[in-house]
């Protein structure tokens, strides 16, 4: 009767207990945020070796007129934010929203997904430029911001952003590890003392 009691606490505790879902809000105060990139622009082929150059610099350094071989000549900005040794970014699977925020629109919005390492979020005109994130284990929805750069007083608008190289490690929350670690202990110790699990 225990064991059967701790079985279902131990199955209520992994999969009926309420999830919070919080907004994980980008910003470039963000302590993932890994840099900028201006004018930026092109297709995901183009923007994944930008982001490889991005995160292939030294942190806190600049780099200006940089051409990674599409022609464009980009000024680059690595910010504090790490990614320990950053994979390079690949264009393959990569998921694209172009909703952008004109008109009230809604586009720097969206999912993480599962497994991606970089988030890009691309900003109308050459003044805007691209601002770069390392997402690597987040899950849930996100928010990047709805403009940046010096388009007017209110900056330029997104575009769009990237998610790039699915497939990444995706980290489990601790919490959820934690729970499941618990309940596992739980469901051993009570079958040792019913006899159900006999020590070895």
């Amino acid at each position: 009767m225990s064991f059967t009691i701790a079985l279902v606490v131990a199955v209520c505790s992994l999969g009926l207990a309420p999830q919070v879902s919080a907004i994980t809000v980008l910003t470039t105060s963000s302590t993932n945020f890994l840099g900028s990139i201006t004018p930026d622009g092109g297709s995901e082929e183009e923007e994944a070796a930008q982001i490889t150059h991005l995160v292939g610099m030294a942190i806190n350094t600049t780099q200006d007129d940089v051409d990674v071989g599409f022609n464009q000549e980009d000024d680059y900005v690595r910010d504090d934010g790490s990614c320990g040794t950053c994979p390079d970014a690949t264009a393959v699977g990569s998921v694209k929203d172009d909703t952008g925020t004109e008109g009230g629109a809604t586009g720097n919005l969206g999912d993480f997904g599962s497994g991606f390492t970089y988030l890009k979020g691309k900003y109308d005109a050459a003044e805007g430029g691209a601002l770069v994130w390392y997402v690597a284990g987040l899950t849930g929805e996100f928010e990047i911001p709805e403009s940046f750069g010096t388009c007017g007083s209110e900056g330029c608008g997104l575009s769009h952003w990237v998610l790039f190289n699915p497939g990444g490690t995706n980290v489990a929350e601790p919490s959820t590890t934690l729970l499941a670690g618990l309940a596992f202990a739980g469901i051993a110790f009570v079958g040792r003392k019913l006899k159900v699990f006999p020590r070895a």
